[in-house]
């Protein structure tokens, strides 16, 4: 349901946006200053401060459910047994405070609370177009590199200057269904924490729950 490389890619972008309003609110030499930078950096702050949580707690969950399928459940155990001094661990209780832990930056119920990321999320397309554009006008030498394969089937590095039409369309149509699958990676959070508080209140097996979340 969720796949935390696009998640993770999304974050990236979200720092890259905020640190692109920081070099303005510092007044660094050649960075042209927005009319409105004071709301944009806010609205870019929020949005970075939503992707981090988001990624983060789904990370460690992550690492949960693949210890837990795997068996590991030993570190956990001590680590109970050391705060809070009880004997016993229930392994799908450890997963629940995961999920919630009444805490602020927990995984939100809904990705609605995190509106300013969503809307992120679906400007990618324009927002990749934009950044290449950028590129190409701030280091007009710049060129971009495509990873193909020689006649002996060897990976080799081909600079744009030398893509042929196929390699130029190819690489094209690649981009364009990465930027689609990021704009839609939040697309299913919703159904997926019912899915996984269902899970939990069913006992079901760790694998399963992991499957949800790559």
């Amino acid at each position: 349901m969720l796949n935390l490389n696009l998640i993770k890619e999304l974050r990236d972008d979200a720092s890259l946006m905020e640190l692109f309003y920081t070099a303005q609110l510092l007044n660094v030499p050649g960075e042209p200053v927005e009319e409105d930078l004071a709301g944009l950096y806010l609205t870019a702050a929020k949005r970075k401060g939503q992707a981090v949580a988001l990624y983060q707690n789904l990370r460690g969950l992550h690492q949960k459910l693949s210890d837990f399928a795997a068996g590991k459940f030993g570190p956990y155990f001590n680590a109970h047994c050391k705060y809070s001094g009880a004997e016993s661990f229930d392994p799908y209780h450890e997963l629940r405070i995961s999920m919630n832990c009444e805490v602020v930056d927990d995984l939100p119920e809904h990705i609605e609370q995190y509106a300013e990321l969503v809307a992120f999320a679906e400007q990618t397309s324009l927002r990749s177009k934009m950044m290449i554009d950028s590129v190409r006008h701030l280091a007009p030498n710049f060129r971009f590199q495509y990873r193909a394969t020689n006649e002996e089937g060897n990976p080799i590095i081909v600079f744009e200057d030398h893509w042929t039409e196929d390699q130029k369309n190819k690489k094209e149509v690649e981009q364009d269904l990465h930027n689609i699958e990021v704009e839609h990676c939040l697309d299913k959070y919703n159904a997926w924490y019912q899915a996984m508080m269902t899970a939990l209140d069913e006992v079901r097996p760790f694998a399963q729950m992991l499957s949800w979340l790559k």
